[in-house]
Formats: structure tokens, sequence, C-alpha cells
């Protein structure tokens, strides 16, 4: 289970990388590491101790 939470969200990670870049290096970048990263660690890192805890 957790194995397919981090296919889902590590697989949409990648076009948005590249979607960042080609908008603009600076401007795209920023977003990515300050917003997309962030929130996507984050919810990966809950589904997988919801996953280990049973919550």
């Amino acid at each position: 289970m957790t194995t397919l939470f981090i296919i889902l969200y590590l697989l949409p990670i990648v076009p948005l990388y590249i979607l960042a870049r080609m908008v603009d290096s600076s401007v795209g970048a920023a977003l990515f590491w300050g917003i997309l990263w962030p929130v996507s660690c984050i919810a990966l890192l809950y589904h997988a101790l919801r996953d280990l805890l049973h919550i």
C-alpha cells in the first residue's frame, strides 16, 4: 500500500519539474522547490506513517 502512494506522489514530480523549468528557470524552480516538493514529501510521509501506525 505504501509503495502505491510512493509511486502516486513521485510520478507527477518529473513532469511538474520539466514544466517549471520551461516556464522560467528562477520562478519555476522557486515554485517547484518551495511549494510542490514539500507538499509531496509531507503527503508521502503522512501516508507512510498512517500505514505504519494503522491510523
